[in-house]
Parts: structure tokens; C-alpha cells; sequence
């Protein structure tokens, strides 16, 4: 239990203090210059000096407090969620990514993201932001992309996760969504149209479902080959490879 104290010089070591963040803290050793050791008291045990002071009135911040929908933690490293009074942007990439998965709102609007999870180990900011800066396109402004290497598409971690652009994100949805596997829409009895948007004058109408599937087929290889023309080289490979390598 947390010890009411009411003055500095009455704390001791062992004395425990509540936070403000909802956490607290154990005095390990008194410092000079109206100082102390602490420790919090949590999975981390994270230890840092603090001015006696602050422990009477609660304010003491905790880096690995799980600030971000109660999951994320900021850390203990470089990475910072500013930069000169600016946003940083593996810290906003990092915020949207913990939003999707642990808002619970965000699930009941996007059914998509039901059931998926980020990986422990990119609960933390500092981690998370060492991978991403790492990463090719970082600074063109790539997606996040975890359906591409991953083989169900739930989980964020450096394993299942890669940066490309729009683009390529976005006709990786058109070729996988559900609607759209078998390629047609029946327009009406007997007469079936085929048209993917990523290839540009691809709209045709077929009397035959077989052919309308195999020429729907065809589109995606189209556009996959278009896709690795004009991005070889750009991106990281391995998104390349698995687009080579993507059977339909």
C-alpha cells in the first residue's frame, strides 16, 4: 500500500507512492540535493531519479505506462512523439496502427480488422520506430501494409509487415476482395461482364462464365506485371518477390 506522507524529509527507502498515471512507485535509495531512486512497480520496473517532491504530489511519468489504448507504451530510447513541435512520423504511423487494432469503435465501422493484433513487441514506440525508419519508402510516404507477407493478414510485427506505396496497397484489396474472386458481375441473364480498374480499358462481356473467369485471371497478371515494371527496384524486395510469386 502507498504511504501517506505529507513531507520530503519524512520519506524513506521502501516507501511506496501512488502516480497520477494510475501506477506507483518504491523509494530504493535517497539521493542528494532533495532527491530519490525509485522504482515502478510494474512488469518494467523501470528506475529513474526524481525530486522528492514530486513523489508527494503524484507526478511522475512512467515510459512504459500503456498511454496508447491501453496497450502502447512510449519506451525508454531516442524515438520522441515530436520533433521540434512536429508530430514525428513513425510516432503517427505507430498511434494509427494502435488505434485500428485496439480502438473498439474502429473495429464495429471496419470489419476487416476483427480479430487482428500488433505484436508485443512493437507495443513499444521505440521499437516499432527503429524498424520503420529501417524501412525503403519510409520517407516517400508508404503504407503499412500486413496482408502481403503475412499469411491472414492479422498481425502487425517486423515478420508480417512491409512499407509500399498506395498504389500497389491498394490494388492488393481489389484483387483479394471477397466480392471480386470469381472475376464478373452478371449483368444479366447469360451475359457477364469482367472489369478490373487497376488496367485501364479492361472492360469486356462474356456469353461463357469459364471465360469470363480465365479473362478476369488474366487481368490480375496484368496488373500484377504492371505493378512490378513500374516498381522494381523502388521497394523492398521482398514485396516484389511475393508479387512475382502471387498465383492466382
Amino acid at each position: 500500500m502507498s504511504k501517506k506522507v505529507v513531507k520530503t524529509k519524512d520519506i524513506v527507502v521502501g516507501d511506496i507512492f501512488d502516480t497520477n498515471e494510475g501506477g506507483s512507485v518504491t523509494v530504493i535509495k535517497l539521493l542528494k540535493g532533495g532527491k530519490a531512486l525509485i522504482k515502478h512497480n510494474d512488469e518494467f520496473g523501470y528506475e529513474v531519479e526524481v525530486e522528492k517532491r514530486r513523489l508527494l504530489i503524484g507526478t511522475i511519468k512512467n515510459p512504459y505506462h500503456r498511454s496508447v489504448q491501453g496497450v502502447g507504451y512510449h519506451g525508454v530510447g531516442k524515438y520522441k512523439t515530436q520533433v521540434n513541435k512536429v508530430l514525428d512520423l513513425a510516432y503517427k504511423k505507430w498511434r494509427g496502427m494502435m488505434t485500428r487494432n485496439y480502438y473498439c469503435d474502429y473495429e464495429n465501422r471496419f470489419s476487416s480488422y476483427k480479430d487482428c493484433y500488433v505484436a508485443d513487441e512493437w507495443h513499444n514506440l521505440q521499437t516499432f520506430s527503429a524498424w520503420y525508419y529501417e524501412q525503403v519508402g519510409w520517407d516517400k510516404g508508404f503504407e503499412i501494409d500486413k496482408d502481403l507477407l503475412s499469411e491472414d493478414g492479422k498481425v502487425y510485427s517486423p515478420e508480417t509487415c512491409c512499407l509500399m506505396p498506395r498504389e500497389i496497397n491498394t490494388a492488393i484489396v481489389s484483387l483479394t476482395n471477397s466480392d471480386s474472386i470469381m472475376g464478373y458481375h452478371e449483368r444479366r441473364e447469360g451475359v457477364f461482364e469482367v472489369r478490373l480498374r487497376a488496367v485501364a480499358g479492361s472492360c469486356r462481356s462474356f456469353t461463357d462464365k469459364d471465360e469470363a473467369v480465365k479473362y478476369y485471371k488474366e487481368l490480375k497478371k496484368v496488373c500484377l506485371d504492371n505493378l512490378i515494371a513500374k516498381w522494381d527496384g523502388k521497394v523492398d524486395n521482398k514485396v516484389i518477390e511475393k508479387l512475382k510469386s502471387w498465383d492466382f
